[in-house]
């Protein structure tokens, strides 16, 4: 099965009863490392409480001209359908995405056991960065300033490619391979 990393950077915006957060890039990166779809995502700037430039790396003016979530959506779709999903917390990335993955076919480096004993995470409910897995494991380092959607999602497919047999493997046979999702997230799988 081939195989998809995705990473989503996201803005803060006006909600009711209270702040929430949309789409505002999305990037795809095939098993090569090469650079599948790179989207900026249109967000009213009306809306816009918070770009969160230093952690999303998007300005003002980023989003106006960018193309509409519905079309964005359906080209991840279109991109990502029966394939194994990578990513860090991905959770977030298919709830903004309103998209709900089988649980077989992900693979999520913030929940995968030994990415997690490897940086000394051995309780539930803790999960690594993915700038800490990063070091420690691939002795690279990331997310220095502004994250780049592009290197989260290339760095999730290099740390899973370490263990990609190991890890398949134990998916196939259902066994225990990764940390408990956390609370109110279960409803992105399946």
């Amino acid at each position: 099965m081939q195989v998809v990393a995705l990473d989503c950077e996201m803005v803060v915006v006006r909600r009711q009863p209270k702040p929430g957060v949309a789409l505002a890039r999305v990037s795809l990166v095939g098993e090569d490392g090469q650079l599948l779809y790179d989207s900026l995502v249109h967000v009213p700037s009306d809306t816009i409480i918070d770009y969160q430039t230093p952690k999303s790396g998007i300005r003002e003016g980023d989003l106006e001209d960018a193309p509409s979530y519905e079309n964005v959506r359906n080209k991840v779709i279109a991109l990502t359908k029966g394939k194994i999903l990578v990513g860090h917390a991905l959770w977030n990335d298919l709830a903004v995405l309103n998209l709900s993955w089988n649980l077989d076919n992900v693979r999520d480096t913030a929940l995968y056991y030994p990415l997690r004993k490897h940086v000394g995470i051995h309780q539930e409910g803790v999960y690594p960065s993915l700038k800490v897995l990063a070091e420690k494991i691939l002795g690279k380092v990331i997310q220095v300033g502004e994250h780049s959607s592009i290197e989260d999602a290339q760095t999730c497919l290099a740390l899973y490619a370490l263990y990609a047999e190991e890890w398949d493997r134990g998916v196939k046979a259902y066994e225990e391979v990764t940390a408990l999702l956390p609370n109110g997230s279960g409803e992105w799988y399946w």
